[in-house]
C-alpha cells in the first residue's frame, strides 16, 4: 500500500514537471515571435516619410553593434536577412511606386535583404510581412527583387532607416548600420494626384485666395513641362477669377499685384512652350503693366532673364 502510494505521489511529479516543462517551452516560443514580457534589446521603430503624395511607413526592430562584427558574422552573408530585429520588417507603400525602376503594387511587405560578400546584395518585398524574423521566409511569396550595392558609411551604432528625398517624385531609402549604409530608389506617380489635390486645396482655401490655387498648380505643371494643356486651363482659369473678384484685398496676404504678376509670367511662358509667342508677349505685357509696391517683374527680372526671355519671343524663339 506504501509502494503504491510512492509510485502515484512520483507519476504526480512526474506530470507536474512534463506540464511546466510544456509550458516554459509555449512561452519561450511565445517570446520568440515577439510577446515577451521585458522590454526588449533591440527596440521597435517605426519611420514615416511622404515622397510626393505617397505615403511610405517602415517598422522595424534596431539592433546594436555592441562591438560585434556585424556583416558577414552577426548578420551572415547569402542567408536572407529580416532587415532589423525581432519581427521581419515591414514597409508600406500608400500609392503604386517603382523600386529602382521596377514597378511595385501599393500594399504592405515584409522586407528583407540578402547580403553577398563582395557583390550586389538582394533587396526583396515579400508578401508575407506579419512573421518573425526571417525563419519562415520563403521565396515562392516575394513580389519583387531588386539589386543595390552597399556602400561604406560612417559608424552608426543602432541599425537606423531614413528617406532621402530628391524631389516631388523621387527619393531614396536607407539602411544605416555599422560601416555599410544601403539604399535603394523610390519613385512616385506624383502627378497623377495634381488635380485631386488643386480641387481640395480650392475648396479649403479664402474665398480671396481660390485663384492663387490655380496660379500654383499650373506653375506646378510648368515646371515639370507636364499636362500643359490643363495648366493652360488653369491659369486661364485663375486670371478670369481674379479679374472678376469683389472682395477687399487683405493686406496680411503678399501684395495681389504681385501674384499676379507671377501669374501672367507663369502664361506667357507656357504659351510660348506652344509656340503661340503673340499670346506670350501679350501676356508679358499684362505682367509689365501693373501697379503697385512689390511687383513681380522688377523683382525677378534679372535672375529669371525676363528680358533677354521676351526677346527671344519677339524673334519667334524659345
Amino acid at each position: 500500500m506504501k509502494l503504491k502510494r510512492i509510485l502515484t505521489f512520483s507519476n504526480i511529479i512526474f506530470f507536474t514537471t512534463v506540464v511546466l516543462l510544456l509550458f516554459s517551452i509555449k512561452t519561450y516560443a511565445q517570446w520568440s515571435y515577439g510577446m515577451e514580457v521585458s522590454p526588449r534589446q533591440s527596440p521597435d521603430k517605426k519611420l514615416f516619410h511622404k515622397i510626393g503624395y505617397t505615403d511610405i511607413e517602415i517598422k522595424y526592430g534596431s539592433p546594436s553593434v555592441k562591438g560585434r562584427k556585424v556583416w558577414g558574422e552577426l548578420v551572415p552573408y547569402d542567408k536572407v536577412w529580416r532587415a532589423g530585429a525581432n519581427n521581419a520588417t515591414v514597409i508600406e507603400f500608400g500609392e503604386d511606386v517603382e523600386i529602382n525602376g521596377k514597378a511595385l503594387a501599393a500594399g504592405k511587405y515584409g522586407f528583407f535583404i540578402l547580403p553577398m560578400d563582395n557583390d550586389r546584395w538582394d533587396i526583396i518585398f515579400n508578401k508575407v510581412y506579419d512573421q518573425w524574423g526571417s525563419f519562415r521566409y520563403d521565396e515562392k511569396e516575394d513580389v519583387l527583387r531588386v539589386q543595390t550595392l552597399p556602400v561604406e558609411s560612417k559608424f552608426t551604432e543602432d541599425l537606423t532607416y531614413s528617406v532621402e528625398s530628391k524631389g516631388p517624385e523621387y527619393g531614396i531609402i536607407y539602411i544605416n548600420w555599422e560601416r555599410y549604409k544601403i539604399g535603394f530608389e523610390v519613385k512616385t506617380n506624383h502627378l497623377s494626384h495634381i488635380e485631386m489635390v488643386l480641387t481640395k486645396s480650392y475648396r479649403k482655401a479664402d474665398p480671396i485666395l481660390k485663384w492663387v490655387c490655380y496660379v500654383e498648380g499650373a506653375d506646378y505643371l510648368l515646371k515639370h513641362n507636364a499636362k500643359l494643356d490643363l495648366a493652360i486651363k488653369w491659369i486661364n482659369q485663375s486670371e478670369k477669377e481674379v479679374l472678376a473678384l469683389k472682395q477687399e484685398w487683405n493686406p496680411k496676404y503678399t501684395s495681389k499685384e504681385f501674384v499676379m504678376g507671377n501669374m501672367y509670367w507663369i502664361k506667357a511662358r507656357l504659351l510660348a512652350i506652344k509656340c503661340d509667342f503673340k499670346g506670350a508677349l501679350e501676356a508679358a505685357d499684362k505682367m509689365k503693366m501693373l501697379k503697385a509696391g512689390f511687383l513681380y517683374y522688377p523683382t525677378f527680372k534679372d535672375n529669371m532673364k525676363i528680358d533677354e526671355t521676351i526677346a527671344n519671343w519677339e524673334n519667334g524663339k524659345n
